[in-house]
């Protein structure tokens, strides 16, 4: 009867969470008077009267389900998809606690593999989890000790995802989508991702519960739940706070963004070293510091070795990327984009390996890039088509290539990538790590975008320098122009009459017009404008150049006069003539 389910929860044993008390009388409340339940509502009854229970309602509300649930089961579906077919926590997630705890760390990606193959043993390893018999005495508040099981307590912090797929607001962000869990091999990647990720955290917290108990730490219920918010935040889950508001923030910001608790993980795991706790900052600590000293320590090793390139300028978009060759691979996670982007709005400048700099940014942007950075797919997608380019500036083509790069996992794609520029050994070395989470891109940087970014002259928009000047550009137009005119009336217009009648048969303005008229070959205005960095630049890269842009440099190829002086010049103050 009623009676019977209120005093089970009055007497239901919450441990160290004694907030769900009320919540699950609030949710019985709800059942009785036939209100629908929440997802955190059905999840805390779960919790009280077992998973039977939870599974009846669970199944009685995707009947009743809204139409908000099915447009979110759509909007994450292609996040879901992008987020399979790999076992990527270790190297994604868990990464910042693998310095301090490599046995954990590694000894749990064979658990991760077992569990991607078979759902039996994902369950069996959850199931050992939640039974761990281990005896921890918990300091009462009223200075008693009640004795539990660390299963409980694991199940207590809030550290374990349920393998169900149908527990939303407990779920890992990446599979959200339950249309997607259909897809053949998505749920394996679900079951293999949290696996990994319950087994990882049960572990620290059986680790540093033990280390408490052989160094006299009191272990009470504020510090269990500060460890378990410690030991998400480590692995890669922030949190928006609790309640029902809060889920609903968070729901939003799911649905519009790629993966907003990992994102606020790292900043929140950081600020756990001003927790007021000691015992709580000393773990934050000791992982923090081992996760920074420990990368740093491994590019500093690295960039001793020929062939390898590191790059310590934090405002540059390779900062603390190990890079060999066209491969580069970035271990920091989102962390290294956070320190980036805090970089640039400070100096108010931004070095782009793929179009040289430094160029000035302003902090609004920086913010923007940011922002633009975390969007999740399909929202990418919408604000690339508006603005005609990508996050890293090419342009948008709805093309097959596109369509790889918006809806293929992110294993393959990286896979994909390294086999374009390198080869099958190329793709054969990326898989493995691109498997386990390690982010890997693969591209050449290429001069004549770096020239283009610069611009050839100053204070002018690049992209209007390219128009003007590039092959069938404006000023080519113009001298067609010129030389048709000759044949018929063996009299060559100027220069500037071509391109005053050019542009007004284009329709261009007058901006355009006066800027084409400023720039023209030779004029002494274009004179003045060329940028003494774009000249440092092909003077420094004149190798390179021979090879991919000889025009530019090479006398016998139409490089302009100017040019090779500029070089003749710089060659022969560097022989000291």
């Amino acid at each position: 009867d009623v009676n019977a389910l209120f005093r089970r929860i009055n007497d239901y044993d919450y441990g160290t969470q004694p907030f769900m008390q009320p919540r699950a009388s609030v949710a019985i409340e709800k059942l009785i008077t036939e209100t629908p339940l929440q997802t955190n509502e059905i999840d805390v009854l779960r919790r009280v009267f077992g998973e039977e229970f939870g599974d009846v309602l669970e199944k009685a509300a995707k009947k009743g389900k809204t139409g908000w649930d099915e447009v979110f089961d759509l909007i994450v579906l292609p996040k879901t998809v992008l987020s399979s077919f790999d076992l990527s926590y270790p190297f994604r997630q868990g990464i910042m606690v693998a310095p301090r705890h490599p046995k954990e760390f590694f000894g749990n990606i064979g658990n991760m593999g077992r569990a991607f193959a078979s759902e039996g043993v994902a369950n069996s390893i959850d199931d050992a989890i939640k039974a761990d018999p281990t005896r921890v005495l918990v300091q009462q508040a009223d200075g008693s000790t009640a004795e539990t099981s660390l299963g409980a307590l694991n199940q207590e912090m809030g550290i374990l995802r349920p393998l169900a797929t149908g527990q939303r607001s407990a779920a890992e962000e990446g599979f959200l989508s339950r249309i997607g869990l259909k897809i053949p091999g998505v749920k394996q990647s679900a079951r293999a991702f949290i696996t990994y990720g319950n087994k990882l955290r049960a572990d620290l917290a059986k680790y540093w519960i033990g280390h408490w108990e052989r160094t006299s730490v009191d272990i009470t219920p504020e510090r269990i739940e500060a460890l378990g918010n410690l030991l998400n935040r480590l692995t890669g889950r922030g949190t928006l706070g609790r309640g029902e508001a809060a889920n609903r923030v968070t729901q939003l910001l799911q649905a519009t963004w790629w993966s907003p608790q990992y994102r606020l993980s790292g900043p929140q795991a950081y600020a756990q070293l001003f927790h007021k706790d000691p015992a709580i900052r000393k773990i934050a600590a000791q992982n923090l510091a081992a996760f920074v000293g420990g990368g740093v320590g491994i590019l500093s090793l690295l960039a001793a070795v020929k062939g390898v390139t590191v790059d310590a300028d934090p405002r540059s978009t390779d900062f603390g990327k190990i890079r060999v060759g066209p491969f580069r691979t970035n271990f920091w996670g989102s962390q290294q984009l956070l320190a980036r982007s805090i970089a640039q709005a400070a100096t108010g400048q931004k070095i782009d390996v793929g179009l040289g700099g430094p160029k000035p940014i302003s902090r609004g942007q920086v913010g923007i890039d940011y922002f633009r950075s975390g969007l999740a797919p399909e929202w990418a997608l919408i604000w690339d088509i508006a603005k005609g380019e990508n996050y890293i500036g090419q342009d948008v083509k709805l093309d097959a290539d596109e369509a790889l790069d918006r809806l293929a996992p992110i294993a393959l794609q990286d896979t994909i990538e390294a086999y374009q520029e390198g080869g099958p050994l190329a793709a054969a070395a990326t898989a493995p790590s691109a498997t386990l989470g390690l982010s890997t891109t693969t591209y050449q940087t290429d001069l004549s975008n770096q020239l283009q970014a610069i611009g050839q002259y100053r204070n002018i928009d690049p992209k209007l320098e390219d128009e003007l000047q590039g092959r069938g550009g404006f000023y080519d137009r113009v001298e067609a122009y010129q030389k048709t005119v000759l044949d018929e009336t063996n009299v060559k217009p100027t220069t500037a009459m071509g391109i005053l009648t050019v542009a007004r048969r284009e329709g261009k303005d007058n901006e355009f017009i006066q800027n084409a008229l400023l720039l023209r070959q030779g004029s002494k205005t274009e004179v003045a404008l060329r940028n003494p960095e774009w000249l440092k630049f092909i003077f420094d890269h004149r190798k390179e150049l021979m090879e991919t842009q000889p025009d530019l440099v090479d006398p016998l190829q139409g490089a302009p006069d100017y040019i090779i002086r500029y070089i003749n010049a710089r060659e022969k103050k560097a022989s000291g003539e």
